[in-house]
């Protein structure tokens, strides 16, 4: 039997079901950010290993990084 589209159900049906993916597209750019805040973390945190900055802030770029990601 087909649908107001004039597919049949089960297509219709699948396509509802798979919607979802349409509207939760991530740009690529997206991962960028998250990459370079963890990776700017990481380099403040091997300097603050050196003595030569302060470890609060590699460890805030790095929470910071993973709130990115989280949201």
């Amino acid at each position: 039997m087909a649908s107001a589209s004039g597919l049949p159900k089960d297509s219709a049906k699948r396509r509802r079901e798979f919607a979802w993916l349409r509207r939760t597209r991530v740009p690529a750019t997206f991962f960028g950010m998250v990459l370079g805040l963890c990776g700017l973390g990481n380099g403040w945190r091997a300097a603050a290993r050196l003595g030569l900055a302060p470890t609060w802030v590699g460890e805030a770029l790095s929470l910071l990084g993973v709130a990115v990601w989280a949201a």
